[in-house]
């Protein structure tokens, strides 16, 4: 792969020549700095190779596009070299790809900076939300560091708007972004935000702090392939950090931030002002006035002595006063008078919208060995769970199961189910199928998942060694004889040798017999540390002092070392307090066993029946799941997974996954799996697995998560097994093999594994790696939706209602609809709403209808929201509400629903309920005309033959009129004919 055969832009062969024929790059055009990475360079031993750069080197390095060889997979690769505007580094050495100091005197700063490019790196990897750059990998080669991201198609607001330049003026734009592009533009990027804003409530939110319009992309729209406003991403987080005070860490150039987007607090020198997340607000507020204005507020400090900043809505007349003033309260001084973070913008922009305000964005999430769910449904973020339930984080006293979620965009296939009449608009009513159980085509989703295991009994309680006690050590006199015995044994001895000495020893037996004779009775009655006539630790300590370091006496009735008297005294000593800690777990007191084990602690630490039971007793205190006890947990795990215990590794790992007791670390965690899986412990490797697999804690490595599966698998890990069938059928970091898919997925399934049973029904639907049969998926998606597996309830739902391996039954179709539904299943909730409204299989109730349709419309589902809109205008279910109805067809048009799109445009073009406006009718037309929408289409022909809300163009108008006309459009048909087109 070379400049000669290949692209460097989109690796495609052949080489441009000099125009690429796959992506348009023309060599022509493209001037590489020869400092930097020569294409087709290679990284990692030749695992990816760098392209052409992509945009202009920043002040931390350069992003190039990328290609990893591997998978066949284009890329993103930013190198950390500041050598523009931040001049630390250069190239060196004789391959000339080393990155050294510019100076000697600044390796140590080049050295700090690169470290914070590598903490970059790893906060973009814990970081999953589709308005946030997804990171891959991350090297360390040639004296740098490199970071590997998703590639994306678009371009950076500033390039969309021709470009950031510094003039006489200010910081100024070619050309500003139209008004009414601001509000898609503003609420994609909030989402991405109000993400970041909300994790890690202990460590405080995440903070960009580097927000303007080279950091916010503009991904290519799939249809027109130009980059969309509305479909943002967040990029840079070199500046980013938790917390909400500010470091004081040394800049290099403008390395806090950019002058004219930060705000006050951030640019303070001395570091004294609080940064928070309304930092991040003013840099997202300055990046919108510098868009719609193409002009950039002036510098902070400028502002601070005085510098006025013209008032958006003067600026900008034809933008909503409500919004203008929105950003121009982000724009002020003091960070009190700002709103306070993302979310808090949204709340604002929903008042003027008059749309219903976010709802708290969800958690960062907490591993959980990944489910089904994701294969085949649609993915809000989910807080991680340590159980199969919602309710109880904790399964069972035995293990803690953690579930490592990660939820994606739907697959989805609309299959045509009804129709509603809505004022001589016709709507196509559809059942939505997810992911794997599609009509009629097969499409297959994601990441692998694992869900939690069935509850497993509490483990066995340890069992106490069996110590033989001395013969009859109940009485003195027989104590006496055993001395007396001991004392004619030695008189039995040659007279010469009795002396002095051999008194003393004959003496200290006979002191030893009698300690230990107490030590065995205060043993028996539990005075084991304390009490009001001696103690068992009493009675060792004297024995001990009566045996010379090295010295011997008989213990037990058997001569033993000094160290092993006093190694099997406190032993006995411990096991008594153990014993005392398992009478108080049956009386369900754990604190009062804590108190016993930690007096066992202290008397013999190094004891595998104490940390057997420090294990037990930490899934005890999980089981109340309160922050105290949690932490209580922590502290048992810790002490039991130092010493070597499995079990306790792994849920120590778990607990620092899921931020249970402690904060959430995802390297704790993979440091804790990792020993307990090397130990042999399954769950242990799972979880590793899944930590692998998702590149949590750790670089994404999908072979090593094969491997870690496939050890957990072997010994009977229904959740690896399913989660290696995930790999099989999907073909991550193994070749994809649907046969071998099968055979985990049911290794699992007939361990009732309900996500498995799932996944091995859709098997038999497709017949993907088995003989296809009907009745196979039925009896397998039966068995996980008896198990209230969510995904096979909806599944059944869907097979009822075309009659697969069964008779088509509408009964009991709604009722396996419900089923889901009532789980929080949009897309069952969605298609329950169709069956109220049909009186398909249940009683028709337009009321019940409008009430599903909100639950999934509420969840962000277009079709839902599209439907509910219908039901508010024509007062079906819902008293009659244009307002309302035009709120929820709005919604839907925004997420790309194209019959909304059209209705919207109709309402704009004939002002009904919002106005007439001809060029926001021709937005909506657009919008919905590009899906291949045939009424957009003729409306929209109707405008350019017209010339309404845009110029008139009889060439444009002909083209949609003919595009209409070609799917039959019966008025597009007529136009032409009467046009003579």
């Amino acid at each position: 792969m070379d400049r000669t055969s290949h692209c460097p832009d989109c690796f495609q062969s052949p080489a441009p020549n000099p125009v690429c024929r796959h992506c348009g790059f023309d060599w022509r055009d493209y001037e590489p700095d020869s400092s930097l990475l020569a294409p087709f360079t290679g990284l990692c031993d030749g695992l990816y190779r760098v392209g052409r750069v992509l945009g202009r080197p920043g002040g931390f390095g350069v992003v190039y596009a990328g290609w990893q060889t591997r998978l066949g997979k284009p890329v993103a690769i930013k190198e950390f070299f500041p050598s523009t505007w931040n001049p630390l580094a250069k190239r060196s050495g004789h391959d000339s790809l080393s990155v050294v100091p510019v100076q000697a005197d600044s390796e140590a700063l080049l050295d700090k900076w690169k470290k914070r490019f590598l903490e970059e790196a790893q906060l973009l990897a814990r970081l999953e939300h589709p308005g946030i750059v997804q990171a891959h990998d991350v090297l360390e080669e040639n004296k740098t560091a490199y970071l590997v991201m998703e590639r994306l198609r678009g371009q950076t607001l500033s390039e969309f708007l021709g470009g950031l330049k510094e003039t006489s003026a200010g910081l100024v734009l070619e050309r500003r972004l139209p008004a009414a592009q601001a509000l898609p533009l503003l609420f994609s990027a909030l989402d991405g935000l109000a993400y970041l804003h909300s994790q890690s409530k202990s460590q405080g939110p995440i903070l960009h702090l580097d927000l303007s319009p080279n950091n916010l992309f503009l991904q290519n729209d799939p249809i027109s392939t130009e980059p969309d406003p509305g479909r943002v991403k967040l990029l840079d987080f070199g500046l980013a950090r938790h917390g909400a005070r500010m470091a004081g860490n040394a800049s290099i150039g403008a390395g806090v931030g950019h002058p004219h987007f930060m705000p006050p607090e951030q640019a303070d020198p001395q570091r004294n002002k609080s940064v928070t997340a309304a930092a991040d607000t003013y840099t997202l507020g300055a990046t919108l006035y510098t868009a719609l204005t193409a002009c950039a507020p002036p510098p902070t400090d400028a502002r601070s002595t005085g510098a006025p900043l013209a008032d958006l809505r003067a600026r900008v007349p034809e933008l909503d006063s409500g919004l203008a003033g929105v950003l121009m309260d982000c724009l002020r001084l003091a960070a009190n008078q700002r709103p306070r973070d993302a979310i808090d913008m949204q709340f604002r922009l929903a008042a003027l919208t008059q749309m219903p305000p976010p709802s708290e964005p969800a958690p960062i999430p907490k591993p959980e060995p990944i489910t089904d769910e994701d294969e085949i449904q649609s993915g809000e973020d989910e807080a991680l769970s340590v159980d199969e339930s919602e309710e109880s984080p904790i399964p069972n006293r035995k293990t803690i199961k953690a579930r490592i979620k990660k939820k994606k965009p739907a697959v989805r296939l609309l299959t045509p189910f009804g129709i509603i009449s809505a004022g001589g608009w016709v709507l196509w009513i559809t059942l939505s199928l997810e992911s794997d159980i599609q009509f009629p085509t097969p499409v297959h989703t994601g990441e692998p998942v694992i869900p939690a295991p069935p509850p497993a009994a509490a483990p066995p309680k340890p069992t106490l060694p069996h110590i033989p006690l001395p013969d009859a050590p109940a009485g003195e006199n027989n104590v006496g004889s055993n001395v007396n015995a001991n004392t004619r044994r030695l008189d039995n001895r040659a007279i010469s040798s009795i002396n002095p000495a051999s008194h003393e020893i004959q003496a200290n037996a006979r002191q030893i017999a009698d300690l230990e004779g107490r030590f065995n009775t205060h043993i028996k009655r539990n005075a084991l540390t304390s009490g009001h006539d001696g103690h068992a630790l009493d009675d060792l300590q004297k024995i001990l002092a009566l045996i010379p370091e090295g010295g011997r006496a008989k213990w037990n009735g058997i001569e033993r070392e000094r160290a092993k008297i006093e190694s099997n005294g406190r032993r006995r000593i411990a096991d008594a307090y153990l014993a005392l800690a398992y009478a108080q777990l049956d009386r369900s007191a754990p604190d009062a066993a804590a108190n016993w084990i930690a007096k066992a602690e202290e008397i013999n630490p190094i004891n595998s029946d104490l940390i057997g039971l420090q294990s037990h007793l930490g899934f005890i205190y999980l089981e109340t799941n309160t922050d105290q006890d949690n932490r209580k947990a922590l502290r048992l795990f810790n002490k039991a997974a130092i010493n070597g215990h499995a079990m306790a590794q792994y849920n120590l790992g778990v607990m620092y996954a899921n931020g249970l007791g402690t904060t959430k670390d995802d390297r704790q965690a993979v440091e804790w799996y990792r020993k307990a899986a090397e130990q042999g412990n399954a769950d242990a490797q799972n979880n590793l697995g899944v930590m692998y697999a998702n590149g949590l804690g750790i670089t994404k490595d999908d072979q090593q998560a094969v491997e870690w599966y496939r050890k957990a698998a072997e010994q009977g890990s229904a959740d690896a097994q399913n989660n290696l069938g995930v790999m099989h059928s999907e073909g991550r970091g193994i070749e994809l093999d649907q046969h071998q898919a099968s055979h985990w997925f049911r290794k699992a399934a007939e361990q009732g594994h309900a996500a498995a049973q799932n996944s091995l029904g859709i098997a038999f639907f497709y017949g993907r790696g088995v003989i296809q049969s009907d009745h196979q998926a039925l009896k397998w998606f039966h068995k996980a939706a008896e198990q209230g597996y969510i995904e096979a309830q909806y599944n059944l739902g869907l097979i009822n209602t075309f009659g697969r391996g069964t008779k088509k039954d509408d009964q009991q179709s709604a009722e396996w609809f419900h089923k889901a539904a009532s789980q929080g299943h949009t897309e069952a909730q969605y298609n329950l709403g169709i069956m109220y409204s049909e009186g398909r299989g249940v009683k028709k109730n337009q009321s019940q209808a409008a009430r599903w349709y909100r639950k999934a419309a509420e969840q962000g589902f277009a079709n839902a929201q599209y439907n509910l809109g219908i039901m508010y205008s024509e007062g079906r279910g819902v008293n009659k509400d244009q307002s309302q109805a035009d709120h929820w067809y709005r919604k839907a048009a925004e997420q790309g629903h194209a019959q909304a799109q059209n209705n919207y445009g109709v309402k704009f073009m004939v002002g009904e309920g919002v106005g007439p406006d001809y060029y926001q009718a021709f937005l909506w037309f657009e919008k919905a005309s590009k899906q291949g929408h045939a009424d957009a289409q003729n409306n929209l022909g109707m405008l350019y033959e017209f010339g309404l809300g845009v110029p008139a163009d009889h060439h444009q108008a002909a083209y949609w009129f003919h595009q209409a006309a070609n799917q039959g459009h019966k008025g597009a048909r007529e136009m032409i004919k009467k046009l003579n087109l």
